[in-house]
């Protein structure tokens, strides 16, 4: 009969009489050299993949395996660095697509705003704020869901620390939010500026209308370079030419008011698709 038994544990060190790994003696002494050796360098790079936010060691189990083979003698340095990239990338950090928040509702109606569009990294993510709410809002953490109902028969502007994070990194941004008492809401920015992210030369598409509160809102580029198109809707479309930074200033108008927002956007260089490579036998 077989049974599978660890032979090492790797704890994070509470002080510094504590010890990072802990060793079954007995199984050890049984393992050949090279094993001791495969072991060893499993634990250590696994030590600084933990250490990049990586939550389990299937790429450490590759990144071993490879030092181990023969076919890293023959790897180039983009190859390597290829493989690196693609087993440990750097870790996302929870970011915020803009330097604050505003929500916009009619005083006594009910208002449901999905969080996770303010943010530059999906995933699952716990929210908070430094604040106690008052029972006019709800916040549901895990759902990133904010529930407003504002009081009633007035208007009023209330402000907020909003917090996220994701067990390893987090992210604050004020959030400020503002009811009215006119029937028809003006057409207001929720976020400014809006950060938005793109790949040169690869499809770009957004709307602005998830980030705009009010009622019959028309969309236009007033400056900014010529690529990137808007219709009425505030879809946007376009192909960045190059890596860097673009601005626009956006305008949505109605027939009660208007209000306008600056756009950046972020571009990263082009993406490649991995070469995959065939070995002789």
């Amino acid at each position: 009969m077989c049974r599978i038994e660890q032979i090492a544990i790797q704890k994070r060190p509470i002080t510094t009489a504590h010890r990072l790994y802990t060793i079954n003696k007995a199984l050890w002494d049984r393992l050949p050299t090279t094993s001791r050796a495969g072991l060893v360098l499993h634990e250590v790079v696994y030590s600084e993949a933990l250490k990049q936010g990586q939550r389990d060691s299937v790429a450490t189990r590759k990144m071993v395996g490879l030092l181990a083979s023969k076919e890293i003698e023959s790897f180039t340095q983009s190859q390597y660095d290829d493989f690196i990239a693609r087993q440990f990338p750097a870790p996302k950090a929870v970011s915020f697509n803009t330097n604050g928040i505003e929500l916009f509702a009619r005083s006594g109606e009910p208002l449901t705003i999905e969080l996770s569009q303010f943010l530059c990294t999906p995933g699952k993510l716990n929210w908070s704020t430094l604040e106690k709410l008052p029972k006019w809002m709800e916040l549901r953490s895990s759902q990133s869901i904010l529930n407003v109902t504002p009081p009633a028969s007035k208007e009023s502007t209330e402000r907020f620390n909003l917090t996220v994070d994701d067990g390893i990194d987090g992210s604050i941004v004020p959030l400020t939010i503002r009811s009215y008492l006119g029937p028809e809401l003006p057409p207001l920015f929720m976020v400014s500026p809006v950060i938005v992210r793109g790949h040169s030369q690869e499809n770009f598409e957004w709307s602005l209308s998830r980030i705009v509160a009010g009622d019959g809102a028309r969309f236009d580029i007033l400056t900014g370079p010529k690529w990137l198109k808007i219709n009425d809707s505030g879809d946007l479309r376009g192909v960045p030419p190059k890596e860097g930074e673009d601005q626009w200033t956006i305008l949505a108008s109605s027939s009660v008011s208007h209000s306008s927002v600056q756009l950046v956007m972020k571009i990263s260089g082009m993406r490649t698709t991995p070469q995959t490579r065939r070995r002789t036998q």
